[in-house]
């Protein structure tokens, strides 16, 4: 199962790579991308199974991201876990209704996110 993993922050992004690892993933499957403008090229040319995203980031952030991916067929049911600090409930049902999957709060905890991911891949 191919991973996208997008955040500005490098140590958010090796965070939940070791994470991943840890759970099993393989490196040749996790692909890091430090913002959702170099995300959606990515996308653009490989095919994945799971968009873990960050909501903030500069260039183009998580929330426009996931609206532009709901709108191309390609990526209409690409799941979606939105890692974030965001804690404001109106917030994450705005993302929710926007096509995020799930959400996870950061700091990430590893436990979380991996029930999360095999919530909704459960064979992983």
């Amino acid at each position: 199962m191919k991973i996208l993993i997008v955040d500005d922050s490098s140590f958010a992004r090796s965070q939940i790579h070791k994470i991943l690892i840890k759970g099993g993933w393989a490196e040749a499957d996790l692909v890091e991308a430090e913002n959702g403008l170099l995300a959606l090229k990515i996308l653009q040319s490989e095919k994945f199974d799971l968009l873990l995203l960050d909501w903030n980031m500069p260039e183009l952030s998580g929330m426009e991201l996931v609206s532009k991916l709901r709108t191309m067929d390609a990526f209409r049911k690409l799941p979606v876990i939105m890692i974030t600090s965001e804690s404001d409930k109106l917030l994450l049902l705005e993302a929710l209704k926007a096509g995020v999957t799930d959400h996870v709060g950061k700091p990430v905890d590893e436990k979380t996110l991996l029930d999360k991911i095999r919530k909704i891949f459960p064979a992983s």
